[in-house]
Formats: C-alpha cells, sequence, structure tokens
C-alpha cells in the first residue's frame, strides 16, 4: 500500500491501511502502538463498525483501492482526532462521495473543515476526480458549515442535503 500522509497548517491526514483498521475495530490501544499515535476519536458503534468492515472487506477484493476505501486518519500533534474518506471508488461522472467525523473534544475548532480542504485538493491534484459529494442531515448546521467554508454547494434537498464541489482544475 502508497503511504499517503497529506500536511497542512495545523493538522496532517494519513491514509490507514487495511491492518491499521482492523485494529481500529479490535484494538485501538495496538493500533496506538502501531502508529505512534494517540487516539482521541470516539468510540465505534454498531453503525461504524459495521462501515469499517466493509472498508476492510472492499480492500481485499480490490488491493491497490486503499486510498477510496480506507480512512485518512486526521492527526493533530501526533494524536489521531478523527477520520475522513471516500466512501468508494469514482462513480461513471468521476465523482467520489466524502465522509468525515472528529472527537467531540476537537469541534468547532476548525479540525473538520482544514481536513475536508485537504482531502479534497489531494484527490482533486493526484487522482482525476471531477467532483466531490457530500451528504448531511438538514439539521447538521455544523458538517453543513464546513461543507460551506470548503465551497460545497447544495444541488438536492431533502430531509438530507446533497452537497458538491467541483474540481477547479477541470
Amino acid at each position: 500500500m502508497e503511504t499517503v500522509k497529506i500536511s497542512g497548517d495545523r493538522i496532517t491526514l494519513q491514509l490507514l491501511s487495511k491492518e491499521d483498521l482492523e485494529l481500529w475495530i479490535k484494538d485501538q490501544a495496538e493500533l496506538s502502538g502501531k502508529l505512534g499515535l494517540g487516539i482521541d476519536a470516539d468510540p465505534l458503534d454498531d453503525d461504524l463498525r459495521r462501515v469499517f468492515m466493509t472498508k476492510i472487506d472492499n480492500m481485499e477484493r480490490d488491493p491497490g483501492s486503499e486510498v477510496y476505501y480506507s480512512y485518512f486518519a486526521i492527526v493533530l500533534k501526533n494524536t489521531i482526532i478523527g477520520t475522513i474518506g471516500s466512501k468508494g471508488m469514482p462513480n461513471i461522472n468521476e465523482s467520489i462521495e466524502v465522509g468525515y467525523g472528529i472527537a467531540g473534544s476537537c469541534s468547532n475548532k476548525g479540525y473538520t473543515t482544514e481536513a475536508l480542504r485537504l482531502f479534497c485538493d489531494y484527490f482533486f491534484q493526484n487522482h482525476d476526480i471531477e467532483s466531490v459529494i457530500a451528504e448531511s442531515h438538514k439539521r447538521n448546521i455544523p458538517s453543513q458549515k464546513v461543507l460551506t467554508k470548503n465551497g460545497f454547494e447544495v444541488i438536492d434537498e431533502g430531509e438530507y442535503q446533497l452537497w458538491e464541489l467541483v474540481n477547479p482544475g477541470v
């Protein structure tokens, strides 16, 4: 697996391997030791555990596609504070959907906004992605603020809003 680290002003995004995701599920202390990083992320609930398992299954079926199926750890001062990642391979329009989460202790400090900017810039510059899509519940105001600050625009509304950021180089 290629090593991908993306540095920003305050945070770094570090691509997690399949083995890292497996350890995240089984033993966060061992993952912390392996990566040499602390972990200040909210515990995995059953839904997120299933998402991790699906990502692991996809990476096993499609070796070399980790950048699309895994998560990037959001790292602040040698501590993982959240994750951000693509929800899968690009669609026919060369778009990917992003998902992200941050520890409650790190909310409202701009870290998610910076992580999303780094994530989008990386994919636009390195993977010929034409747009990044995000979905946000209409009552999830903090996520909407993150998306707006990164230039995303609402393209469909309902109980969930669908947002899009078009690659400025396209």
